[in-house]
């Protein structure tokens, strides 16, 4: 399947921002065969009891999972914030984030203060939420600017002019800092290598080339 910048960049959140690829980008573990549900599954009083509240990731400070005991949560962090929804399974939870119809399933367990998911840690908090600061470099004379949407799938990525960007498709909202050089960008999300990719502009048309090869297409909104 053709890959997007989109869906590249969403694919390299795994090693993320949110320590997130538990779940958004499929390193969570799968039911056994092979799919996913969206069907309510009855929560036990004790895994909710011990998977409620807000969680920071120890490999990305400053990323928090909330899991709410209605079943709703959110993803936050340094310039975004995705909400999504969630099934406790008790030693497994499923998470749809925004407005997706599936989600993936993830073994997890709690010790003490500590949330292990998909081999990721995270320590329980007391709801307080601390900003990390931005480390983005100004890039007001960009080419770039602005609001892109995508021509080949849903989605569309926005830089501005402080040097911050934001990555949006239908199921993820993340946020980046980038340096533009010229006929390349580089694009670099919290806690992940920065990625450079090649691109063009044409009659407000932009072509992105990403270094594995790929080309996606956008336009200015």
């Amino acid at each position: 399947m053709k890959k997007t910048i989109i869906t590249s960049i969403a694919l390299s959140l795994c090693a993320l921002t949110a320590a997130f690829c538990f779940t958004a980008c499929g390193s969570a573990n799968n039911s056994s065969d092979g799919t996913t549900t969206t069907a309510a599954v009855e929560t036990t009083e004790a895994a909710k009891a011990a998977l409620v509240g807000t969680w920071e990731s120890a490999e990305a400070p400053g990323t928090y999972y909330t899991f709410n005991e209605d079943g709703t949560g959110s993803l936050d962090g340094t310039g975004y914030s995705t909400a999504f929804k969630y099934v406790d399974k008790g030693t497994k939870v499923e998470i749809i984030y925004g407005e997706a119809t599936t989600g993936d399933e993830s073994d997890y367990t709690i010790k003490g203060d500590t949330l292990t998911i998909g081999g990721l840690t995270y320590k329980k908090t007391d709801g307080t939420k601390k900003a990390v600061e931005s480390s983005a470099t100004p890039q007001p004379d960009s080419a770039l600017l602005g609001t892109w949407e995508n021509t080949d799938e849903e989605g569309s990525v926005i830089f501005n002019a402080d040097g911050t960007g934001t990555v949006k498709s239908k199921a993820i909202e993340s946020a980046f800092t980038f340096e533009d050089k010229g006929s390349s960008v580089e694009m670099k999300f919290t806690g992940t290598d920065a990625q450079t990719s090649s691109y063009t502009i044409e009659d407000g048309k932009l072509t992105v080339t990403a270094a594995d090869g790929t080309v996606s297409h956008y336009t200015k909104k």
